[in-house]
């Protein structure tokens, strides 16, 4: 069965509600065996190494910090992929641990690229409408989204109605345009 996910299939877009029971697992996982993969990480300017800095010094200090959120490929030699927990994984990794526990959500990558589309939007370091054009035009290269479905790029994003309209402006402009130009062309034939 399918959890917590959201397809897109043409021009709707089916949302698969996690299951009644804890749509994840949580388990205490080696480091290394977390797969860091620099495309789900949707960080306009990457990780903020200060917020590296504030974290490690929390982890040190036994402060609680949300546990990171991994996918797991497979059963038998399973691949975890992270998808939410960035500057926490490089944090607990500058300090020298060497297992993290975390929370174990079942997927591949596309499903992490899903969920990391998302994260943020309720914890951890606040993110910038700069973060979220990045994860806008990442959604597009993906053909997770239309450019210019502005409730369809908030749902999938996590972000404000007014962010997804002002992300999606040009693109809506450019097919109004297109529209306008192709209505004149018939009006002349």
């Amino acid at each position: 069965k399918r959890r917590g996910l959201q397809l897109k299939s043409g021009d709707t877009v089916t949302q698969f509600p996690a299951q009644p029971e804890r749509p994840f697992r949580q388990a205490l996982l080696p480091i290394e065996s977390i797969i860091v993969d620099p495309r789900l990480q949707l960080r306009a300017d990457g990780l903020d190494q200060d917020y590296v800095a504030d974290l490690s010094a929390a982890y040190d200090s036994g402060a609680l910090v949300p546990h990171i959120v991994v996918f797991q490929y497979g059963d038998e030699n399973s691949v975890y992929w992270l998808a939410d927990g960035f500057h926490r994984h490089a944090a607990a990794t500058a300090i020298g641990w060497r297992e993290l526990l975390v929370e174990i959500r079942q997927g591949d990558r596309k499903a992490a690229f899903r969920y990391a589309l998302q994260a943020n939007g309720q914890h951890g370091k606040r993110r910038t409408l700069d973060d979220a054009v990045y994860a806008y035009r990442r959604a597009i290269a993906e053909s997770l989204v239309e450019p210019g479905d502005a409730p369809a790029v908030a749902a999938l994003l996590g972000i404000s109605d007014r962010w997804a309209r002002e992300i999606t402006r040009e693109a809506r402009d450019r097919a109004n345009a297109e529209r306008d130009a192709t209505i004149q062309r018939l009006a002349q034939e």
